[in-house]
């Protein structure tokens, strides 16, 4: 009796199920029965006292239901199976076994160690934007200010009158620093000629009979030029020089500083030219030291550089910077050139050492100007100063004048000369050079060399997921260590260049995974005959 109620009542739910089939235009989303359901159907059709009672509708319905069921069970298989092969493809692209894969890997990663090797001029320039924005956002304070500019500036020619100034006015100034305690004393201003506002060099543009009548006056008077070497002597000095085409036809008295060469010849290294930008012979004669001016500018006209030491004339040459660093010492010492095959090492001055480049330059670490770093010439003159602010200090005197000065565009923006060489001063004083060490680039071309070979053999298999964060993470680690190494040790390390070979690598392997899959997914789609998407 109750077998018989439930037949009854699945015959029942057979016939609604049709009506509501018919009624949808037989849609596929109106076949209820399936599964358990349509076992119990089959079963009720073997019954003869209840199958009578089926129209040829109700039996058109099961029957549909029967075929819809078949599809999707053959679909459910034919899916799995792929998804298992396309699963395993995806996961067991063998890097060991791919030929191509490898040949496309190691090609990438050749061409980024030759062309970091052979460093071009864009991939100079892209680790130049690293080395600037480091400075730009380095907010640690200024070292001490040793250094203090006599600045010639719009005031003093206002007051003072337009330039040249009589060199009679330069021995003012250096005898107002000399008595009150300057150190040494560096000019950022060229002596070639004789002073024309001295009183012989005006006699001698006088008419002949004129100029004779002042013949007695000036074998009494003394130059200009004279007074001026006379200042020149009375303290430590240096005059500035700088590379030239032209050798002098005169040789200085003085020889200049000793220098000791630790190591192999340096001389291929250093910027070198066949003459120099003399002073007048009486004033070089006089002054205590000769220091070259000159900046090294790179391919993109920033000056991020300034040599130590030249090669001039035959002959080596401290810079300015570096000679008044020298003489500022109480026993001022040779200057010691370490050098090995690859370059210059270090140079060394009163036990100490400077680390340089291989060109013996040194990477200024810049930072902004500050005003009490300066003294207008015109104060200087009319001796209002205070001895607290020179005292030992290190004095340059340059023009800064706004019709006078040539700025050099640096990584902080342009920069007067006379402020250039000062913070040269300063890194050399405070140790505070930033460092390109020689190893910097074998690191940087192992870091890149281990980084293409992990996204290599380590990204076939991962998720998308773990992909970006295994990116970011990396990207980040070379942010954060380039940064530490900036601000802890000084040491100037390219972090774009990984990083733009990072995402290089990883657009490289992905395209190479993809069209690898493809190229697996339609074989398979075709052995399979399994149709393609919205198909």
């Amino acid at each position: 009796m109750q077998e018989d109620f439930a037949a009854l009542t699945n015959l029942e739910t057979v016939k609604r199920a049709t009506r509501d089939w018919s009624a949808n235009a037989r849609g596929e989303d109106w076949l209820a029965h399936r599964a358990g359901r349509l076992e119990d159907t089959e079963r009720l059709l073997q019954r003869p006292d209840l199958i009578g009672k089926l129209d040829a509708t109700d039996r058109l319905y099961l029957v549909a239901c029967k075929e819809h069921q078949a599809a999707e069970k053959k679909a459910q298989v034919q899916h799995q199976a792929f998804e298992s092969t396309f699963r395993a493809a995806a996961t067991d692209i063998r890097i060991r076994s791919n030929v191509w894969y490898l040949l496309l890997i190691f090609f990438c990663i050749t061409a980024a160690v030759i062309l970091q090797i052979s460093d071009p001029w864009f991939v100079k320039t892209m680790r130049n934007m690293v080395f600037d924005e480091y400075q730009r956002l380095d907010s640690a304070p200024a070292p001490t200010r040793e250094t203090r500019i006599v600045a010639i500036d719009d005031q003093s020619l206002s007051a003072m009158g337009q330039w040249p100034w009589p060199r009679s006015k330069m021995r003012d100034i250096i005898n107002t620093l000399a008595a009150n305690g300057a150190g040494a004393i560096g000019f950022i201003i060229h002596f070639s000629e004789p002073d024309n506002m001295s009183v012989e060099q005006f006699v001698k543009r006088l008419p002949p009979e004129q100029s004779s009548q002042f013949a007695s006056l000036i074998a009494s008077t003394a130059t200009n030029d004279e007074l001026f070497a006379s200042a020149l002597r009375s303290t430590k000095t240096v005059l500035a020089t700088a590379a030239g085409q032209t050798k002098a036809d005169w040789k200085p008295t003085k020889i200049g500083p000793l220098f000791v060469l630790i190591g192999s010849n340096p001389g291929p290294f250093l910027f070198n030219a066949p003459g120099r930008i003399r002073n007048l012979q009486i004033l070089e004669n006089a002054a205590t030291g000769i220091g070259c001016l000159g900046i090294a500018t790179d391919l993109d006209g920033i000056v991020r550089r300034i040599p130590l030491v030249y090669y001039l004339e035959e002959r080596y040459v401290p810079s300015l910077p570096l000679e008044l660093v020298r003489l500022n010492a109480s026993s001022p010492s040779a200057i010691l050139v370490k050098s090995e095959v690859s370059g210059v090492k270090a140079i060394s001055i009163n036990q100490v050492s400077i680390a340089t480049d291989e060109n013996a330059s040194i990477y200024l670490r810049l930072h902004r100007g500050a005003k009490e770093q300066y003294i207008p010439a015109w104060k200087v003159l009319s001796g209002d100063i205070s001895e607290q602010d020179v005292k030992g200090r290190i004095i340059l005197i340059g023009t800064t004048a706004t019709a006078l000065q040539t700025g050099a565009e640096t990584p902080m923006g342009v920069l007067n000369p006379v402020e250039l060489y000062a913070q040269a001063i300063e890194n050399i004083l405070s140790h505070s050079q930033l460092l390109r060490p020689s190893l910097a680039p074998l690191l940087e071309l192992v870091i890149v060399v281990i980084m293409g070979a992990a996204l290599a053999f380590g990204l076939p298999g991962r998720s998308p997921i773990a992909f970006v964060v295994t990116n970011l993470s990396v990207g980040f680690l070379l942010l954060a260590g380039g940064w530490l190494a900036y601000t802890k040790l000084s040491i100037l390390f390219d972090i774009l260049y990984p990083i733009v070979f990072l995402l290089f690598m990883s657009f490289v392997i992905v395209v190479f995974l993809y069209l690898s899959m493809e190229v697996r997914r339609r074989k398979m789609r075709a052995s399979l005959q399994y149709p393609e998407d919205g198909n």
